[in-house]
């Protein structure tokens, strides 16, 4: 299994689960399927049309029968957040190499250098490059800054600086919305590492000195136990960057 490691705007590193060329390949077949389901039904729409009489301009064929084709992956991806109606299916998805959504343009990119990575070649190329890369890139990836990963097997949770927050959260501190990304990553990193240390007295000493810092970073004084104070703090963090 091949992962590929992105580091967010937050400054933290996530793992993802690279999408292998079987994916991807599979995904592009279930496009072609599902592309081939819709030529049949348009094809026998436009019969029943010239049964009844209808003639149909060139406009109808050109919007009906060519934009569809031309334009599929690149308006599915769009539309989709980073995925076509295929990889949906396989549980793939586009995302930038910083973890991030693709922007229109970056879409645009991938899209125009499938006909270099699948076009031309007939799919050729992409496999070479997906293959060599090693960060399941082809080259439009390449150019445009993006990768494709599972998503039915995301980054665990723990991994992130997002902490889950009740619907009715009230935040104590006000101040924690001047933490920055990195701040919050290593805050919640201190309060991760209570099992992997396995020394109450280590942990307890790293707790307090985070504490510290962070109550002078901000320029507060709180009252609670240093535990319950960076769970508390790193809540409001992403009260007020939700």
């Amino acid at each position: 299994m091949s992962t590929v490691a992105v580091t967010t705007s937050q400054n933290v590193d996530i793992e993802y689960e690279s999408a292998n060329i079987g994916d991807r390949i599979l995904a592009a077949m279930l496009d072609y399927l599902i592309l081939s389901g819709y030529y049949l039904a348009m094809g026998v729409l436009s019969y029943l049309l010239s049964e009844a009489g209808i003639t149909p301009g060139m406009a109808y064929y050109i919007i009906v029968f060519a934009v569809p084709a031309f334009l599929y992956d690149l308006l599915c991806e769009i539309f989709l957040n980073g995925q076509s109606l295929g990889k949906r299916i396989k549980g793939i998805k586009v995302i930038r190499t910083d973890g991030s959504q693709p922007s229109v343009a970056d879409y645009l990119i991938r899209w125009i250098f499938r006909l270099i990575d699948i076009g031309f070649f007939f799919g050729a190329v992409a496999i070479a490059t997906i293959a060599i890369n090693g960060r399941g890139q082809r080259l439009g990836d390449i150019a445009a800054g993006t990768t494709v990963v599972r998503i039915n097997k995301s980054a665990r949770f723990n991994d992130t600086i997002f902490t889950q927050i009740e619907a009715d959260y009230k935040p104590r501190f006000p101040e924690a919305a001047r933490l920055d990304g990195k701040t919050a990553g290593v805050i919640k990193e201190v309060l991760n590492s209570e099992k992997s240390l396995k020394d109450e007295k280590v942990f307890g000493a790293l707790v307090k000195k985070t504490k510290k810092a962070v109550e002078k970073k901000l320029g507060i004084s709180s009252g609670l136990n240093p535990v319950k104070f960076l769970t508390v703090i790193l809540k409001d963090y992403n009260y007020f960057t939700d």
